[in-house]
């Protein structure tokens, strides 16, 4: 028995391409969506707008996490929560990574928790600071360059801010396995890992941490306001709520080694 297969017609494969086309047009359009503004100023008034309508608030966005990284080109992490439906929360996070030259700064979702993060901070807040960082940034990072410097054994370093939002004490070092905080890396686009204490044993971090009145040194305390950076020597008391930390992170054959540089403040009020 022969089948008698029918020819395709034009109008066919047009619909079809047609079909095709609009599909890739409509996932573009929803990616798209999640993109934030990214001119010459990440922390700008249009960004952190754009980021607010993504997440549905003005009053109610609050930032949990933040990692600014010392690099050539600018990446940094925020961490965001936001409202969601039921009485729940949207976490979000928040990417910068001008190397992508795709999708260089966009917000993409996470779990949906019920509560507030402890530690959070308006981020509106949080732009507010990080403006102020960014434009002295490199004069900051630059009290630093001995300890950017890759020494022996070390196949990696960089440098980086972060916040302490909820933190009680400081953390002046970590090691942890690379395999782990490169698995995690991949996961949350270059977020530092933070484990829960009861898991650090089994996953071979180890951590040093000294409380806020006790007196470390080796560390310095920068401050930075309009008037510019000034830097001195850590003193039980110059770390608050507010402060950020500054960390040298290195790469030594199977393992990250995170020292703390200094306690950074960053002083927006007039």
């Amino acid at each position: 028995m022969r089948i008698r297969r029918r020819p395709v017609k034009v109008w066919q494969v047009i619909v079809i391409a047609g079909v095709v086309v609009a599909v890739f047009l409509v996932m573009a359009l929803m990616q798209s969506n999640y993109n934030v503004p990214y001119n010459d100023d990440p922390f700008s008034q249009a960004a952190l707008e754009k980021i607010q309508s993504l997440a549905g608030t003005d009053d109610d966005l609050y930032a949990y996490d933040m990692t600014y990284n010392d690099s050539e080109d600018e990446t940094f992490v925020v961490s965001l929560s936001g409202p969601a439906n039921n009485g729940r929360r949207q976490n979000w996070n928040l990417i910068c990574f001008a190397k992508d030259g795709q999708m260089p700064y966009r917000m993409e979702k996470k779990d949906t928790p019920v509560s507030i993060p402890e530690g959070a901070v308006p981020l509106s807040g949080l732009f507010d600071q990080m403006r102020l960082f960014r434009s002295n940034q490199q004069e900051v990072f630059g009290l630093f360059e001995k300890e950017k410097k890759v020494q022996e054994g070390e196949s990696a370093v960089q440098l980086d801010l972060r916040d302490r939002f909820g933190e009680t004490d400081l953390l002046t070092r970590r090691v942890s396995p690379a395999a782990l905080t490169e698995a995690s890396s991949q996961e949350s686009a270059e977020e530092t890992p933070k484990p829960k204490e009861e898991d650090q044993a089994e996953q071979g971090i180890e951590e040093t941490r000294i409380a806020l009145t006790e007196e470390i040194k080796g560390i310095s305390t920068v401050t930075v306001s309009k008037d510019g950076v000034e830097q001195t020597a850590y003193q039980p008391g110059d770390c608050g709520e507010n402060s950020f930390l500054l960390y040298r992170s290195s790469l030594q054959e199977k393992q990250w080694e995170e020292t703390l540089l200094a306690v950074v403040n960053l002083e927006t009020k007039e």
